[in-house]
């Protein structure tokens, strides 16, 4: 069927290939061979939907559907969320029904809960329309509806419906507030006037959700425009409201239930006015600083013993300490941000603030405020005014009254330690812990050493003498004390640190080294009946100080952290995990040869193998450490430093994994656990193979039957996991294997691609197939499926590229006569998603793909092809999109890729020697010289810039719209293999214009110095030279 002059017609405009009758791509693919066999009915085509009524008779189905959800049968549950999700919910009308049900009485409380959390994620997963994604239409009047009676509903049922009812506002605020709901703040300031505070309480815990994510803004101009819009219309009601509330404190001494409620009000109003402060001090809170100071001010002051206000629970702050927490937070604010206008201020709350840290008592429920307040000294003490520390006297009040107090290990932490371990580790390892008082206390320390390093070193080294003579005095009663000193001696020490390194610079005026080895190893080499808690704190100081470590103690330190794996105790063996890990990646300058080394490579960790392994293995089976995610990271580091040594014992280590798998596929718990898991199994793939090939039979033997189980059964958690390992070992095959080509038929089923967490894993085991055995699937029919997987992927700007990754193995691994009868529909989807939707990925894509059908396949069949779609199209391609665009092409092989096309167009095309192409031909051999010269240019053409995502963000999962079920097996990813590694493309591009000056001598010579630059000019000459072919084959 051929295209006529009056059906289609192309636009040269801005690059846009353009087809004005998008019909007429719809009946060539009609008429051509078909592409979806296996996608044709992967969607239902759209029915008339009827509204849902609000009626009395859709009500009573809809709550006794939700009753089944709450059934104790897991078939009825499936089957009531299955109906909801799939047929009611997609009806319009079917969310402000919901709203009408919790307005109604007669209905069970349970219900209207249940019912509220379906509109919440009923909200979450449809509001924000996310291109890909499969999701309920949300027509405009229904959104029109819902935010007209959101409000006032919310502030009128029970607080446990109103609890849903505000998390499903903050997320419709968050993307249609303020630009589509510039009604919202000022009906919920309105309610500010109200008698009724618990109405009050409901307003602002909504407004401080709304305002919350301000505090992770950066100051721009459109944010401080809709800051403006906002200050504008609550600045003086929420001054007005705090000073109200205070009044009303001071009113209600002797009504404690009304303080607790008034209490509520002033800590969302205090956590409101940070986040509205947090971008920029807005105008009117400057001028009305004064009103803001003494409320502030007053409440870090107050005192009371009621019940209501200092809660009884000794884990759980009251209402009076999380206010003063707030307030502390404000003023720590204000000292880092707007330090001049608050100047007048800061004595006075200095003062304020000291009081409050010395005369509140060790309990857990004082953490926060106490962690707030110590926060502030420090910020203090990195500002300008850092000089009301300098006296002696201060100096030493801080570190008694304040640091070593706070730094004391006590009796709650202790629970902690020993009834919740993995707690105990987020708190004390992983950074969690900014409101705990120990923290605090140490980047106090580390904030007075930035002035004060010589005076604060000496006056805390006393401190650390003293505590460990008093540890040892009597170790066993005091290693409390020894304890303390450790934490001290971190904070006096380190300077700088990083995730991957640890501490990486030190304070010169303390002996690390000399503390580690007289006070850390000692403690590491006694009996394990000694204290746990210091055998976790020495394994904590060894694995921050790692870096530091005297090269010829690691054999030492490493057998010591393999024996803490023994313990049974959690946070000592996870600790114990955690330094073997660390300590596996850490490089270090040999202090005979000088270069750098990895202290623990393979052969450095043979003699521990062993040990490790056992050991390892022996931790994951205990009760509370089966899915112990530091132990399985640290096995992950041990298999892949391992690596080659490994093989011998690859069939023990896999035993011990596939069982493993076994156990946590039935009920994946812990994702973190899960991937480190398969990364373990990955890195024993790599190593085990890559030392003896024949030890990829055993690992299949093991892993296939787990495999099986699931994908059979579903588990869709795993399932990209399982692909990425099926690709892996497929890809380190020389062939296919009928085991596996059993497996392919099911691979195209579109359930499997209709998960965007599944695309990525999935499209790689395809293109290893392809790769592996193209020609034989192409044969048995298989080619039209892969295509129709293709057709899916480019249709949707998330999965594009992963399109044209599929077709590119396609065109890598087939003949021209096998694509031969797809090629023009191949063509037509890609030229009619461009006129859809031009993205800078689409088109990359486009490119390198185009490079490598001509680079395989020859310019003259893709000219031919294009052309025969409308006359002159190749033209229009090579100009509105490839000349433009070429220099945005990333990767090496991929500008290799591009470079070995042009220069196959410039030399070896008949087509290009003849107008219209032959006016291109120059600045084709600009453009390839730009190439290989130049770096390439990452800007996105401002009509672009909106729809631009990178491929690297979709893999990760961290682009717009793509699910984030997909990680990435780091040891697992495929190797790049370049299709032409044996081709120089400079050595190519001289050799073709060898070849076209022979064939048409005297031709070209002025085409070249009119086209290239001089610097080009220049290049190209040099390429000759180093090619040995003589420049005047071009004259």
């Amino acid at each position: 069927m051929e295209a006529s002059e009056e059906n289609i017609r192309v636009q040269n405009r801005e690059g846009l290939v353009g087809f004005t009758s998008f019909t007429l791509f719809c009946k060539r693919l009609i008429s051509s061979p078909p592409f979806v066999t296996h996608f044709a009915n992967t969607k239902t085509p759209k029915q008339q939907q009827h509204t849902m009524e609000a009626s009395e008779e859709n009500i009573k189905a809809v709550v006794q559907i939700l009753t089944q959800t709450l059934s104790p049968d897991l078939g009825v549950r499936r089957g009531a969320e299955e109906y909801l999700l799939t047929k009611a919910q997609p009806q319009p009308g079917f969310s402000l029904l919901i709203l009408k049900m919790l307005t109604l009485s007669g209905i069970e409380p349970t219900i209207k809960v249940a019912a509220a959390i379906l509109f919440k994620n009923f909200v979450k997963r449809n509001w924000v329309v996310v291109e890909g994604k499969d999701q309920v239409v949300v027509s405009d009047s229904d959104r029109q509806q819902i935010k007209g009676v959101l409000v006032e509903l919310m502030l009128n049922v029970e607080p446990a419906i109103m609890k849903q009812l505000s998390e499903a506002l903050a997320l419709i605020s968050a993307s249609d507030f303020p630009a589509k709901w510039n009604t919202l703040l000022p009906s919920l300031v309105t309610k500010f006037s109200t008698p009724d505070f618990r109405v009050i309480n409901g307003v602002l815990e909504t407004v401080n959700t709304i305002f919350r994510k301000y505090r992770h803004e950066y100051k721009s101009e459109p944010v401080i425009q809709e800051l403006k819009y906002i200050l504008d219309i609550i600045s003086a009601p929420l001054l007005q409201l705090a000073q109200a509330t205070s009044q009303l404190i001071d009113q209600s001494a002797a009504a404690p239930k009304t303080l607790e409620v008034l209490f509520q009000s002033l800590n969302l109003i205090f956590d409101i006015f940070y986040s509205l402060c947090a971008v920029d001090l807005p105008e009117f809170f400057e001028d009305h600083m004064k009103e803001w100071m003494n409320e502030f001010l007053k409440f870090l002051n107050y005192e009371s013993k009621l019940e209501e206000l200092i809660s009884d629970d000794e884990n759980e702050a009251g209402l009076l300490h999380k206010v003063q927490a707030r307030v502390c937070d404000n003023i720590n604010l204000f000292i880092g941000k707007y330090e001049e206008e608050f100047e007048a201020y800061l004595r006075t709350f200095m003062q304020a603030v000291w009081q409050l840290v010395v005369k509140t008592n060790h309990e857990a429920k004082y953490d926060e405020v106490v962690s707030s307040a110590i926060g502030f000294l420090k910020s203090v003490a990195q500002s300008v005014e850092y000089k009301l520390y300098s006296d002696p006297g201060t100096m030493r009040s801080i570190v008694e009254q304040i640091v070593i107090r706070n730094m004391e290990f006590r009796e709650s932490d202790e629970e902690i330690f020993e009834d919740n371990g993995l707690e105990y580790i987020r708190r004390d390892i992983e950074g969690s812990d900014n409101d705990t008082r120990r923290r605090a206390a140490c980047e106090l320390i580390k904030a007075l050493r930035i002035h004060f390093n010589p005076q604060i070193t000496e006056l805390c080294s006393a401190y650390i003498s003293t505590l460990l003579q008093h540890y040892a005095q009597d170790p066993k009663k005091n290693w409390k004390a020894k304890d303390s000193a450790i934490f001290l001696v971190t904070a006096l020490t380190v300077t700088t640190s990083t995730q991957a390194k640890g501490v990486t610079s030190t304070n010169d005026r303390v002996n690390v080294v000399d503390f580690f080895t007289k006070n850390i190893l000692p403690e590491l080499q006694g009996q394990m009946s000694q204290s746990l808690v210091l055998k976790a704190d020495c394994l904590k100081f060894t694995n921050m100080f790692r870096s530091q470590i005297p090269f010829e103690m690691y054999p030492a330190v490493m057998q010591l952290a393999i024996a803490h794996l023994d313990s049974p105790q959690y946070v000592v063996h996870s600790y114990a995990a955690i330094a073997i890990e660390r300590l596996l990646t850490v490089k270090v300058r040999h202090p005979s040869q000088g270069n750098l080394v990895t202290v623990f490579n393979a052969a450095e960790l043979k003699p521990y193998l062993q040990s490790l392994l056992t050991n390892l293995f022996k931790v994951l089976q205990m009760n509370e450490s089966k899915e112990n995610d530091y132990v399985m990271k640290a096995l992950m580091r041990v298999v892949s430093n391992a690596a080659e040594e490994l093989a011998p014992i690859t069939e023990a280590v896999i035993t011990q994994l596939n069982a493993i798998l076994g156990r946590v596929y039935k009920n994946p718990t812990n994702p973190t656990f899960n991937h480190y898991l398969f990364e373990t199994i990955s890195a024993l793939i790599r190593g085990a193979t890559t030392a003896n090939s024949a030890n990829i039979e055993i690992l299949e033997r093991h892993l296939f039957p787990a495999f099986q189980a699931i994908l059979s059964e579903d588990i869709t958690e795993f399932a990209p996991y399982v692909f990425q390992l099926l690709s892996f070992l497929l890809e380190l095959r020389p062939d296919v294997p009928e085991s596996y080509m059993a497996l392919f038929g099911h691979l195209l089923a579109p359930t499997l691609w209709q998960r965007t967490g599944n695309v990525p894993a999935l499209n790689r085991l395809v293109q290893a197939f392809v790769r592996k055995a193209g020609p034989r699937l192409a044969e048995s029919g298989q080619l039209e499926p892969i295509l129709g997987v293709f057709q899916k992927l480019i249709a949707s700007q998330v999965t594009d590229h992963e399109g044209f990754f599929l077709l590119e193995s396609v065109v890598e691994s087939m003949s021209t006569p096998m694509l031969q009868k797809y090629l023009s529909n191949i063509f037509t989807l890609i030229f009619s998603r461009l006129q859809v939707c031009k993205t800078m990925k689409f088109i990359r894509s486009f490119i390198v793909f185009l490079c490598l059908f001509i680079s395989k396949h020859g310019a003259t069949v893709v000219v031919q092809l294009v052309d025969s779609i409308q006359p002159r199209l190749f033209h229009m391609v090579l100009e509105s999109l490839l000349l433009p665009n070429l220099q945005k092409v990333t990767g090496h092989i991929e500008r290799k890729l591009c470079c070995i096309a042009i220069s196959t167009l410039l030399g070896d095309c008949p087509a290009m020697l003849s107008e219209p192409y032959y006016a291109l031909w120059g600045k084709l051999l600009q453009a390839v010289v730009t190439v290989i010269e130049e770096p390439e240019d990452d800007t996105v053409p401002a009509d672009m810039a909106d729809n631009y995502v990178e491929t690297e963000d979709v893999a990760s999962g961290s682009g717009s719209g793509y699910s984030n079920a997909f990680s990435l097996l780091v040891y697992a990813t495929k190797s790049d293999v370049d299709p032409f590694k044996e081709v120089d493309p400079k050595r190519f591009l001289v050799t073709m214009l060898k070849k076209l000056s022979a064939q048409h001598p005297g031709k070209f010579g002025m085409i070249v110095q009119q086209s290239l630059t001089p610097q080009s000019a220049a290049a190209l000459q040099r390429y000759f030279i180093e090619s040995g072919i003589p420049e005047p084959y071009l004259s």
